[in-house]
């Protein structure tokens, strides 16, 4: 039993990560925010989430590391993280910006700025009017007013009176290939 113990120990000390560095930080963003899910992001591969408290845990091997964090409301700067291939455990971390200033330890990111996803308009009513839909909707009214008003209202009846006489729109193209043949009749007759 006792050497059961021994290689259980032997086993776990020997799939330990040698050389890899636990990277913590916190992450300042509102509870409802961290609530939804922030995922820490290490050289473009997920790695992990970061806690509804904002604290996150990394393990990275030595190196130049990149940490991101996908958030959807606010803009959170990137992270590079380089780890001591000397020293375990020791790393340094900057912004990963154009200035390269250093992050403290503990890490402590702050969000740079809130992400705004639609355009907020002014509240001008005339904005309307510059909307395609609305445009053709108001031509399409207009000519729907103005259309009685250029129709002689007696042509209107007589065209009436035809339609019902040839059996109206029921009778579909046997009454309009009836109309074209008497229109050709009329044609043909010498006036």
């Amino acid at each position: 039993m006792l050497r059961f113990l021994l290689l259980l120990v032997l086993a776990v000390f020997a799939s330990a990560d040698v050389g890899n560095s636990l990277i913590e930080g916190r992450l300042l963003l509102p509870p409802k925010v961290l609530k939804k899910g922030v995922r820490v992001v290490v050289d473009g591969r997920h790695t992990s989430y970061a806690r509804q408290n904002g604290t996150f845990l990394v393990w990275l091997e030595p190196g130049v590391h990149v940490i991101d964090f996908a958030v959807r409301e606010f803009s959170v700067p990137q992270i590079r993280v380089d780890v001591s291939r000397k020293t375990q455990g020791k790393y340094r971390a900057f912004f990963n910006d154009a200035f390269r200033s250093a992050v403290p330890d503990p890490i402590e990111i702050e969000p740079t700025a809130a992400i705004g996803y639609f355009e907020i308009h002014d509240g001008d009513w005339t904005q309307m009017f510059r909307s395609p839909m609305v445009l053709m909707m108001l031509g399409l009214g207009a000519f729907a007013f103005l259309m009685p008003m250029l129709v002689d209202t007696e042509e209107l009846q007589k065209a009436s009176k035809e339609m019902q006489a040839q059996g109206g729109l029921a009778g579909g193209f046997s009454g309009l290939q009836a109309a074209v043949e008497r229109a050709q009749q009329q044609q043909q007759q010498p006036q």
